[in-house]
């Protein structure tokens, strides 16, 4: 494995397995509040999703946290070149209005910020139209060529869910058996970006698992919510967003890097986690040898 990995390893016992996010209940925020916003009204959607009634119903074990490692490398005083980033934002499941909300937050904000939103997916039939496709590993791949870059470009995947040990829900999608595994995101991503600079952000329960050797080349960057072995919280009734896609969108604005968001959305978590009672989720992290000096384009 090259890169820096900045996963945190438990020193106890394995925290108990969950096969979901918490209590499927669907939340009260209207749709499309987050388009209607727009960037302006971001933070304030942001505030009322992370505060909004959100109570973990799962309890892992405990975690003893190790300080992830400090960038020292020579890569990471390299400026890095100018990219044209290509994104593409996935909502994998629709017994919640949680993840929807989050996309479509995202793409106003990443197209603030001059990144191009080439594709959405969804698994709600109401949300499905000319620009928003169905939630399924085959819609997924049919997007390849969208998302295919050329130099000087890069890509970026956010995907939010329910998860499992295996990968994120895909509600809708029996022939994936209902689940977008890291081996087929690895095809997509491998296969549309190449040696690219590509970034895959993970929110999820569990979504650690993705952090494995096909999804840790030198030009990656993997962000997670959870590790491996733990549950991500936040989707409850009256919830806009889940804490990991909230802190996402509360800090994208403000952090110059990608190492730096990935350190505020942290902190970010882990404080509601703490203001609320919920056990550590441990968002995890991974910089390729190529990926430590990485630039948020800024709007």
């Amino acid at each position: 494995m090259r890169g820096q990995d900045t996963r945190r390893y438990e020193a106890g016992g394995r925290a108990t397995r969950h096969s979901e996010l918490c209590t499927l209940q669907p939340c009260t925020t209207p749709r499309g509040w987050a388009r209607r916003a727009g960037v302006s009204g971001l933070l304030w959607l942001v505030l009322m999703g992370l505060w909004s009634g959100c109570q973990p119903t799962t309890s892992p074990g405990p975690l003893q946290a190790v300080a992830g490692q400090r960038d020292t490398s020579a890569a990471a005083r390299i400026p890095f070149p100018p990219v044209q980033w290509k994104a593409l934002l996935l909502a994998g499941d629709d017994s919640i209005n949680a993840f929807d909300h989050a996309i479509e937050a995202l793409a106003i904000l990443l197209q603030h910020h001059h990144i191009t939103v080439v594709q959405q997916f969804s698994t709600n039939p109401a949300r499905v139209y000319a620009t928003v496709h169905p939630a399924t590993t085959a819609q997924l791949d049919a997007a390849i060529p969208l998302l295919q870059v050329q130099p000087g470009e890069g890509c970026l995947v956010y995907a939010t869910s329910h998860g499992t040990v295996n990968g994120l829900t895909l509600a809708r999608d029996p022939a994936s058996g209902y689940r977008l595994r890291p081996a087929q995101l690895h095809h997509i991503v491998h296969t549309a970006c190449g040696e690219a600079p590509t970034i895959l952000v993970l929110s999820g329960c569990y979504t650690g698992t993705f952090l494995r050797g096909e999804l840790l080349g030198p030009n990656l960057i993997v962000l997670t919510a959870a590790a491996a072995d733990r549950s991500s919280f936040g989707c409850r009734v009256g919830a806009a967003y889940t804490y990991y896609d909230a802190c996402f969108l509360r800090e994208f604005g403000k952090a110059p890097t990608w190492q730096a968001l990935q350190r505020a959305v942290s902190r970010c978590v882990a404080e509601v986690e703490r203001a609320l009672g919920a056990p550590p989720s441990a968002p995890q992290a991974f910089f390729g040898d190529w990926m430590h000096a990485v630039p948020i384009p800024q709007p």
